[in-house]
C-alpha cells in the first residue's frame, strides 16, 4: 500500500490521537466527532503534518504544501511554505498556530499564525517569545494561545498571548512542580489548561491543570 492510498488512514488517526489523553477527566468527549471519507492524496509526497485553516485540511508534505478544495473531493498544491519546521499545531475554528523551530525536535524558534485568503495559506508571525523552549505543545482558550514547555535548565514553563489584544504580549504564568519529562500534549477545556507530561519509567503520564485562579493542580495520573 503506498502513503497516498494510506493518507485517508493517517488523518483519522491524527485527528483523534488529542481526545484520549484526557478521557478521564470528564465524561464527554472534549470535541465532537464527525466521520466521513477523504480523498487521498495522489502524489507520492510523504506527508508530515495535518491540520486545518478556516476549515479547509491542510497537509504538508516533503515537497509541497496539500490543501483539500471545499468540495473535499480533490487536493491541491498550496504556493505557501512554513519558514522552518513544523513541531507543533494549535488552533480553533477560526485560528490556526504554528510552532516553529530550526529542525525537528529542537528548541521552538516562533510561533506563527496561519489564515486563509480564499485558496491562499497566508502566515503571520507573533511577537518573540521571551523564553526558549523545548518540548512545547500549545492550545488555543478563549482568545488566548497558550504554550507548555521546558525552558533551558528543564524547569517547566507555561505562556500565553492574546493575538487579538489592542497591545499584544506573552504572559509568564509559571510552571508547575514536580519533575518530569517531555511535554506530551496540551489542552483548553472549560476555563483550564490541561497539560501531560512523560512521568516515571514505571507510571503513566502525569496530568496538570492550569487556571487563572487557582493556579497548578495535579490530577489524576494516565495509565
Amino acid at each position: 500500500m503506498t502513503r497516498a492510498r494510506c493518507f485517508p488512514l493517517l488523518v483519522v488517526a491524527l485527528l483523534l490521537l488529542p481526545l484520549v489523553a484526557f478521557a478521564s477527566e470528564r465524561t464527554e468527549n472534549l470535541v465532537s466527532i464527525k466521520s466521513g471519507i477523504i480523498a487521498p492524496l495522489g502524489a507520492d509526497d510523504p506527508v508530515s503534518r495535518v491540520f486545518t485553516v478556516g476549515g479547509r485540511l491542510v497537509a504538508l508534505g516533503s515537497a509541497f504544501t496539500w490543501m483539500l478544495d471545499e468540495d473535499r473531493k480533490a487536493w491541491k498544491q498550496n504556493s505557501w511554505r512554513p519558514a522552518d519546521s513544523v513541531l507543533a499545531v494549535a488552533g480553533d475554528d477560526t485560528r490556526t498556530f504554528l510552532l516553529l523551530g530550526t529542525e525537528p525536535g529542537s528548541a521552538l524558534a516562533r510561533v506563527e499564525i496561519v489564515s486563509l485568503d480564499v485558496d491562499t495559506l497566508v502566515a503571520s508571525k507573533l511577537p518573540a517569545l521571551p523564553v526558549s523552549l523545548t518540548s512545547a505543545k500549545a492550545a488555543v482558550l478563549g482568545t488566548a494561545l497558550y504554550i507548555a514547555g521546558l525552558d533551558g535548565g528543564g524547569k517547566p514553563q507555561l505562556l500565553a498571548i492574546d493575538p487579538s489584544a489592542v497591545e499584544s504580549h506573552w504572559i509568564d504564568h509559571g510552571g508547575w512542580p514536580g519533575d518530569g519529562g517531555a511535554i506530551t500534549s496540551v489542552v483548553g477545556q472549560n476555563s483550564a489548561v490541561f497539560v501531560t507530561q512523560e512521568g516515571a519509567a514505571a507510571g503513566g503520564d502525569r496530568m496538570l491543570r492550569w487556571k487563572a485562579d487557582e493556579g497548578w493542580s495535579e490530577r489524576a495520573a494516565l495509565p
